[in-house]
């Protein structure tokens, strides 16, 4: 596996930070002082496998996902959606692998 560095969302290319000191974050690319790559900001070292954290780091990447995808989405929506989401692909097995 590749470290991703940047990922498109609804036409916006974010730069990812996976070495962020909180757990996530989305700039509002409208607002960004890097107007070309604003970013997601993720928690560095989000948990492997099944590991204890592993759940609710895959939450935090829906979540951060979501705000990118439409950043006027209110909060409580996004909370919610990317709590379904991420039980969704928990119960089929999805989880963070370790990179190679």
């Amino acid at each position: 596996m590749r470290l991703v560095k940047t990922h498109t969302f609804n036409g916006v290319k974010y730069y990812i930070d996976v070495e962020a000191d909180y757990d996530g974050y989305c700039e509002n690319p409208d607002t960004s002082k890097d107007k070309e790559h604003p970013a997601i900001r993720i928690v560095n070292g989000l948990p492997y496998g099944n590991d204890k954290g592993a759940k609710s780091g895959l939450r935090f990447i829906a979540h951060e996902a979501l705000h990118a995808s439409k950043y006027s989405t209110h909060e409580d929506v996004v909370i919610r959606a990317s709590t379904e989401l991420s039980n969704l692909l928990w119960r089929l097995g999805y989880r963070r692998n370790p990179p190679l």
